[in-house]
């Protein structure tokens, strides 16, 4: 609950973002920092080194090891910064818009920050110290927020999304630090790092094949079809895919350190999964339901009138989002069991199918890319949660089940959201929301009279107990 009201907080913030920003900016600024992000973002990858995972799974974590690899993140960091610095020259040549350089200039030093505050978070992830988390990640981004919108004010333009991104890391590194409450030691050269390093690497090789996958939409959109397109896209991915994360990010960071806790205990293990699933899967694909029913009132409420070409992007971006949502259970369970190795694997071959898929779509223009964005993860999820079963040997059909019963819930409750909206008129798109959003609420309440329904909220309350005792 405290993991949940925080990313809801986090979540609110993040919708004022959006609905404030975008009366101050343009697509062509959003486009602009979405350029420079789409190719320096990897770099957030590669200064984690896949060993915050590491440290959260590891079932004996000493004082020294946590310092090695504080100064293995913290190095990593302060290299990707010097190197993001010194390409910031080829961005233009790149995207042909010569503000790249200065974007990517500014942006440089959110690697060593990120990296200084890895360890710390995920000390605090380990020992499940959820309010000093919480209070942390949502002082930042208010900070953060207020930061930006007075830069917007006053016409500073796409600096303000810069602005917001850099003071967001300094704040989150500073109350990480003072949350945690330790100082890092010299580097010991007596800890034992190989298994860390192992699973780290493994985890870091998955993580960048899906940073690839993800980004590579983006990175071809601003090159073949410019700023505006690329701003439209971009936020698209934004309205939908960070709300998302926030929904998301609580339960990883919650389940992460129970299921690393349950591993010994099968029985308990899957137990504790499903219920995650359930917990995470609702309300995600319940509110990705309404994006899908009725995207056009949402962007002219959310957005306004000129951002109404973000429409079929919308949809399309929250049928994708859903699908990847459902097979999120199995990577909570690769990360939690230390299958490293067996997730590298899965994820090589589904980036493959998804580059493949995206360079084809991109021969349609945008909205082909945005359909192949939505198409790969509607394929691969239940491919995922069979792939899960197999190499970990725990019987994951129940998984299978829980999702589709999941999409049946959500998807009779969306029918009746987009038959409310055809109602109205599209010139009332207040009145269409509305509408369309009490319809939503009325047919899911009425669905989850059933038993079965009724017995899968009784879980995710049981979960919820379970992670209570655990902390």
């Amino acid at each position: 609950m405290i993991t949940g009201g925080s990313q809801a907080v986090r979540l609110a913030v993040q919708i004022l973002s959006v609905l404030v920003l975008a009366r101050f900016l343009s697509p062509s600024d959003y486009g602009l920092v979405a350029m420079v992000l789409a190719v320096i973002g990897v770099g957030e990858i590669l200064r984690e080194l896949g060993l915050s995972p590491a440290a959260i799974q590891a079932q004996t974590l000493t004082r020294a090891q946590r310092d090695n690899l504080f100064w293995l993140n913290s190095g990593a960091g302060l290299a990707l910064s010097l190197l993001a610095a010194a390409i910031a020259p080829a961005f233009p040549v790149l995207y042909g818009r010569a503000e790249t350089t200065a974007i990517t200039l500014a942006l440089a030093p959110t690697f060593l920050i990120s990296g200084l505050a890895t360890q710390y978070r995920a000390d605090l992830v380990r020992r499940m110290r959820f309010v000093d988390l919480a209070f942390a990640e949502i002082a930042a981004s208010l900070i953060a927020l207020c930061a930006g919108i007075a830069a917007a004010a006053t016409g500073l333009g796409y600096w303000s999304l810069v602005i917001q991104q850099v003071l967001s890391g300094i704040v989150a590194l500073m109350l990480y630090a003072v949350r945690a409450q330790w100082i890092p030691g010299r580097w010991s050269r007596t800890a034992p790092m190989r298994d860390l390093l192992t699973f780290g690497w493994a985890i870091l090789g998955s993580q960048l094949l899906t940073y690839l996958g993800n980004n590579l939409d983006s990175a071809l959109i601003g090159g073949r079809f410019g700023a505006v397109e690329l701003g439209l896209y971009n936020r698209g991915l934004q309205v939908i895919r960070v709300p998302m994360n926030q929904l998301r990010a609580p339960m990883l960071t919650v389940a992460q350190p129970v299921l690393a806790a349950l591993q010994a205990d099968r029985t308990r293990f899957l137990e504790f999964a499903s219920r995650a699933q359930l917990a995470t899967c609702y309300p995600i694909l319940a509110a990705l339901a309404i994006v899908i029913a009725v995207p056009g009132p949402i962007a002219h409420v959310a957005l306004g009138e000129r951002w109404l070409s973000i429409t079929p992007y919308l949809r399309l971006v929250a049928i994708g989002e859903a699908a990847a949502t459902l097979s999120f259970v199995g990577y909570w369970m690769y990360l939690s069991l230390g299958l490293g190795g067996a997730l590298l694997r899965f994820t090589t071959w589904t980036v493959l199918v998804r580059v493949g898929a995206i360079l084809i779509g991109a021969a349609f223009g945008p909205l082909g890319v945005a359909t192949a964005y939505a198409a790969v993860p509607s394929f691969v999820w239940l491919i995922s949660l069979w792939q899960i079963g197999h190499v970990s040997g725990l019987p994951t059909g129940r998984l299978v089940v829980n999702a589709f019963r999941v999409i049946a819930v959500t998807g009779a409750s969306a029918l009746a959201a987009w038959c409310a909206g055809l109602v109205v008129q599209p010139a009332e798109p207040g009145v269409a929301l509305i509408l369309a959003l009490g319809s939503f609420a009325a047919a899911f309440a009425l669905i989850s009279l059933l038993p079965r329904v009724r017995r899968d909220m009784g879980d995710v309350i049981a979960a919820a107990v379970l992670v209570r005792r655990r902390s």
